[in-house]
């Protein structure tokens, strides 16, 4: 491997962390913001309860709200682009589930 293709490969590994600690620093304040302000969590419990909720719903729950919005792309799309008139009958079988390619997500 080049140099620059490492360098690349480590500024976007980088630039993937930075984004993931700001989303879960948003996270927190906004599920345990109302606890601390009402004053009934102190800031280090704050802390430590949205810590481990937010590692516990990212490795539990995370594979859900990876599938969840591809569904949903994929149902909008088919509906569109395999009927006749562009979407406005036939939609319903791609919002069910069914005629689902099978590399979507289950």
């Amino acid at each position: 491997m080049t140099p620059a293709y490492v360098a690349l490969v480590l500024m976007g590994v980088g630039g993937c962390l930075v984004v993931a600690i700001a989303n879960g620093a948003n996270d927190i304040a906004n599920s345990v913001g109302t606890s601390f302000g009402a004053g009934a969590l102190t800031l280090k419990q704050a802390i430590i309860y949205g810590s481990v909720a937010e590692f516990l719903g990212a490795m539990l729950m995370g594979s859900f709200v990876r599938c969840a919005p591809a569904k949903a792309a994929l149902a909008a799309l088919c509906s569109r682009l395999l009927t006749p008139d562009g979407g406005a009958a036939g939609g319903e079988d791609y919002q069910q589930g069914r005629h689902r390619p099978s590399h979507v997500c289950r």
